[in-house]
């Protein structure tokens, strides 16, 4: 690339529409990523339902399947809609901090949906005699309460609320910090 076209593509790299068409491609890529994630996970999840020892266990494993496909179709939509969000957006001063903010928002948006996913499919899983088949139960939080020494009707209990209130703080985590990138925005546009 010769200095002159680098330096056009360094002063057109920062513009708006550039920057919200490489974001929402990016978008596009991570729903794609996000199907295979999410069918990976339910194929595990179905073959763990040869080594169920009673009906009920495959019975809240089949419930847990049906979540996480709910979960992983929710995802994708909220993927798409921010992604449809980010290329219908008009162009403006400081577009990277709106960028920052919706991408903020997608990031909450999709732990939250992790956290209640992995937290209800758990939660059923004790209910119906099965344990959790997700390496999220080895964070700390897990350790800390040790919900697996509990009856199986609290343990299910204590894991779906914990991972509500999980859930509801990622999620007002990342609204805020979008809130804030937008007010710090809002701010130098005044003062411009």
């Amino acid at each position: 690339m010769t200095p002159k076209k680098l330096d056009t593509f360094l002063e057109f790299l920062p513009q708006g529409p550039f920057l919200r068409k490489a974001f929402t491609y990016l978008l596009w890529v991570a729903a794609g990523v996000l199907v295979f994630a999410g069918l990976f996970y339910i194929i595990d999840l179905i073959m763990y339902l040869p080594n169920t020892q009673h009906p009920a266990g495959a019975l809240g494993t089949l419930i847990a399947v049906l979540i996480a496909a709910a979960g992983v179709g929710m995802a994708l939509m909220v993927v798409l809609f921010r992604a449809r969000d980010i290329q219908d957006y008009p162009p403006q001063t400081y577009s990277i901090t709106h960028l920052s903010a919706q991408l903020l928002r997608v990031t909450g948006e999709l732990q939250a949906i992790f956290h209640l996913v992995a937290g209800f499919s758990a939660g059923i899983m004790y209910w119906f005699g099965g344990q959790p088949r997700l390496p999220y139960f080895d964070s700390l939080m897990w350790r800390l309460l040790h919900f697996a020494a509990y009856p199986p009707f609290i343990s299910g209990l204590f894991t779906i609320l914990a991972c509500l209130l999980q859930a509801a703080i990622t999620l007002i985590a990342f609204y805020l910090l979008a809130e804030l990138l937008l007010i710090f925005r809002d701010i130098a546009l005044k003062n411009r």
